[in-house]
């Protein structure tokens, strides 16, 4: 028998759980097989659905999410300070909620987090940053 005829993989976009699931396919591809590497294809055209809608929600707010990211966390994505904020955009996990975000922000990719402050800068302001912002 030959051993990966087939490989699916499959992520989660969610809370930076980016870990593949692998499926091995032997000679010949059985259903089970099928399934997986189906499911896979849709999740890889299902992520870059999601990453082109954040890229365009984002286009034009690049400038003020760096400098407000360099100013908030000196651009670490994954800054965790223990003071209640979490993130490059050091979001208290109420606010990151409010706006949509799942689990912490922190464990979010650096896409979700951009996206998430365009959302919160374009509905509520740039004030939710007194200084940086």
């Amino acid at each position: 028998m030959s051993i990966a005829l087939g490989l699916a993989l499959a992520t989660s976009m969610w809370a930076g759980d980016w870990k593949p699931e692998k499926v091995v396919c032997y000679r010949p591809i059985n259903q089970r097989c099928m399934r997986h590497i189906k499911k896979a294809k849709r999740q890889d055209r299902s992520i870059a659905a999601w990453r082109k809608n954040r890229r365009a929600t984002i286009a034009g707010w690049e400038g003020w999410l760096s400098s407000t990211r360099t100013c908030e966390s000196h651009g670490n994505y994954r800054i965790n300070t223990g003071n209640g904020y979490y993130g490059a955009y050091q979001f208290s996990l109420s606010t990151w909620q409010s706006v949509g975000g799942k689990s912490y922000p922190h464990l979010n990719p650096p896409l979700e987090q951009d996206y998430r402050a365009v959302v919160l800068a374009s509905t509520g302001g740039t004030g939710h940053w007194p200084v940086c912002g």
